[in-house]
């Protein structure tokens, strides 16, 4: 045992070079072997087993002890690591090599960690972006008010007075929906079903075909017969902000195109190609930003909360896919997702 606690400063290709195995015995061949292959044992479990047993008499004995004493010695420095969790320290380092259970409790106890800080990352942006944008329209319809009683004796100021106050509450009534909606599409469980083709086409019919004839524009579909497993309400809630900013910023007489096609075997693809004002390509890495809007779009269209694409993007990443942009301005934008 000395001899072989000695050899643990080496490099097991040096050590192995260095022992006669003429000299050894089975029994210490094997047991070299073993804390050969689990480089966490070294030298501290060879003491703990001299310590404890003095001499070993067998491998069934060396092996027995072995997995208990390190076993218990790996758990508690698992258990001493985790302790450090904190509200204000929240990381977890512990480094562990093997494929067995402990591993898996390693990694478990590491993604608990990363999602939690995930998860405190999007309170934190969801409660700075939400209290910066509220306070755009609030202070808007302050202005409004105290200036109303200025205004009565002249009906037509004070109706459009009036006008602009109910655009601000309309826009601050579609933004606590879309935060709420940002909120809860991390909270709600995923529940997948079998959205097919003609669903799809369906829906957009039934909920923007007379958005879109309000501005003579075509909705075209190109649509395979495909079916996708999804969840069908975060999917068609997708759907519903990328066909609406399709109309929204796409001129009279044009033409808005939905696609539905297979990747490969197990991806498919959904597009929503428009006409409209296109997107600056340094602009596209944050169209996804919570209430980023470009500044074309604030100029065509002063509508919209700049959220909806954000939960575009939760949707596509609680579905594990991806969501890509080709766009050019003055001549539209495509947005796929990849399921």
């Amino acid at each position: 045992r000395m001899h072989l606690t000695g050899l643990a400063e080496h490099s097991p290709a040096e050590s192995m070079h260095a022992l006669n195995i003429d000299e050894l015995k089975q029994e210490e061949i094997t047991f070299y072997s073993a804390w050969e292959n689990d480089d966490i044992m070294g030298c501290g479990a060879l003491k703990e087993l001299s310590k404890e047993h003095g001499e070993v008499k067998s491998m069934r004995t060396v092996e027995k002890h072995l997995r208990k004493g390190v076993a218990s010695a790996i758990l508690q420095q698992i258990i001493n690591e985790a302790r450090q969790i904190s509200q204000h320290h929240r990381s977890f380092t512990y480094q562990y090599r093997r494929r067995d259970e402990i591993y898996d409790l390693v990694e478990a106890i590491r993604t608990m960690v990363n999602q939690l800080n995930q998860y405190e990352l999007r309170q934190r942006q969801f409660v700075s972006a939400s209290s910066h944008e509220l306070k755009t329209p609030l202070a808007t319809m302050q202005m409004i008010t105290e200036n109303l009683p200025a205004v009565r004796e002249d009906p037509d100021l004070h109706h459009e007075f009036i006008q602009d106050l109910s655009l601000q509450i309309d826009r601050m009534k579609e933004m606590v929906e879309n935060l709420l909606q940002i909120n809860r599409i991390w909270d709600q469980p995923l529940m997948r079903e079998k959205v097919t083709a003609e669903q799809i086409k369906a829906h957009i019919n039934h909920h923007f075909q007379h958005l879109a004839a309000g501005k003579n524009i075509e909705l075209c579909y190109d649509m395979a017969p495909l079916a996708i497993h999804v969840d069908p309400n975060l999917f068609f809630l997708a759907v519903d902000n990328l066909v609406s900013n399709a109309i929204r910023y796409s001129p009279e007489e044009s033409t808005v195109t939905i696609r539905l096609n297979s990747v490969d075997k197990t991806h498919t693809i959904f597009s929503v190609c428009d006409q409209g004002i296109g997107i600056k390509k340094e602009e596209i890495p944050y169209l996804c930003d919570p209430f980023y809007r470009s500044q074309e779009a604030m100029e065509w269209n002063k509508e919209g909360s700049g959220l909806g694409l954000t939960i575009v993007k939760q949707m596509v990443d609680r579905h594990n896919g991806q969501l890509k942009v080709e766009s050019s301005p003055g001549k539209g934008s495509c947005f796929h997702l990849v399921l």
